[in-house]
């Protein structure tokens, strides 16, 4: 019994108590909890070693959470995903405000890739549109201070502000020699749903249903819309998802299942979209749903900022060959990612999977290629809406 109290002991304190390394012999250092969930066959000592040397050589003094903090972001970066990210408490509760669906902003969907916040989508209406904000566009400036080096979250909070203020934006382009300046009058941001239109042209009618973002409530929304479409004896659509940065898993397969007939094509067994994990097991998310309106032509509108849910939709309608797609390639963010919560307030959004077609097309990376391509107007001050009129001819042709 003594021999087990003196070994538990003496485990218990090496656990808590380390001695690291100094000029004049070793020094002892208490750090609270490093070894919790520690993994096996993993040798930390050169972190721990880094760690002591910061401590004992740095000029400054620097913040220990902070170092903390950079060890996770760092940690995750090193796996190569740019949607696999770390926030913190404070990152992480503005990711819960954007969640409620009110801000105020400018207006845009913005990730943080490859260390530079990029816009995945400007929301439709939104003043960041208006300003000519585009997809993957990156932010290299916020009125003139770089965004390099600064925290995702910091970069946020100093591109939102009070409504009515202004923000200037720094922008990387892609095909483009400079980077472009952009200001931008920040308004209060409502996050848009559906819309809905009975549109003329000529003598051909047709419902165009747009869809800003796959929210709760949003696929009986669209399929009120089609109703209200039909009680006007306007039987064809267009659905408009361009600049839509995704929603919920659930909504989007709600809807899919609601406008396809899955029976036309029984080889795809009534998926509506497959997920693929890392050890490249295969899970189908089919659907029970009684489609409606599967007899009205039917179009979908998607371009470069059409992403995630709005990728699901357009790939689903696609594969069913229920809907022409027209537009331009979508913007390939076709992962699953789950946010995994920790005990001071912090989480871990971390991707878990990829998303493919009902066919199993690879969505991540590779979009959606629209049966028609048709680039948007170069000009923002054009007033035509090229994409729109090539959805009209593919519609009439249906």
């Amino acid at each position: 019994m003594l021999l087990f109290v003196i070994f538990a002991s003496g485990y218990f304190v090496g656990q808590y108590w380390r001695l690291t390394p100094t000029d004049s012999g070793y020094k002892v250092q208490y750090l609270s909890g490093q070894d919790t969930d520690k993994p096996e066959k993993v040798d930390f000592s050169r972190f721990w070693t880094a760690w002591s040397v910061a401590d004992q050589g740095f000029y400054g003094r620097g913040d220990k959470n902070e170092r903390v903090d950079g060890a996770i972001s760092g940690l995750l970066s090193s796996l190569g995903d740019p949607y696999t990210t770390y926030l913190p408490k404070e990152e992480n509760e503005l990711f819960q405000t954007d969640l409620s669906g009110t801000f105020s902003g400018i207006g845009a969907e913005i990730s943080s890739i490859n260390g530079y916040p990029t816009v995945v989508a400007p929301l439709p209406g939104s003043p960041a549109e208006r300003a000519g904000v585009k997809a993957k566009d990156i932010i290299l400036k916020v009125d003139d201070q770089g965004t390099e080096s600064e925290n995702f979250a910091a970069v946020i909070n100093r591109i939102r502000g009070a409504t009515g203020t202004t923000v200037t934006l720094s922008i990387a382009r892609d095909g483009q020699a400079e980077p472009l300046t952009v200001k931008i009058v920040r308004e209060k941001i409502e996050l848009p749903n559906v819309t809905v239109t009975v549109e003329k042209t000529g003598d051909f009618q047709y419902c165009l249903v747009r869809i800003s973002q796959f929210i709760e409530g949003t696929d009986d929304k669209v399929m009120e819309a089609f109703d209200s479409c039909a009680k006007q004896g306007v039987k064809r659509a267009i659905i408009d998802v361009r600049n839509n940065p995704g929603g919920l898993l659930d909504v989007v397969i709600s809807l899919s299942g609601r406008l396809i007939d899955t029976s036309t094509k029984p080889e795809l067994q009534k998926v509506i979209v497959w997920q693929k994990d890392r050890d490249d097991k295969m899970d189908s998310y089919p659907t029970e749903q009684i489609a409606k309106y599967t007899d009205w032509p039917l179009v979908i509108l998607v371009n470069e900022g059409s992403a995630s849910a709005s990728e699901i939709l357009a790939g689903a309608l696609k594969d069913y060959g229920r809907a022409a797609v027209v537009g331009t390639k979508t913007f390939g963010k076709g992962s699953v990612q789950e946010l995994r919560d920790l005990a001071d307030g912090s989480s871990i959004k971390m991707t878990v999977a990829k998303w493919l077609t009902p066919a199993k097309t690879e969505i991540d990376h590779q979009g959606v290629m629209p049966d028609v391509v048709v680039e948007a107007a170069t000009s923002a001050t054009e007033a035509t809406d090229t994409q729109k009129d090539a959805a009209i001819t593919a519609l009439k042709s249906r």
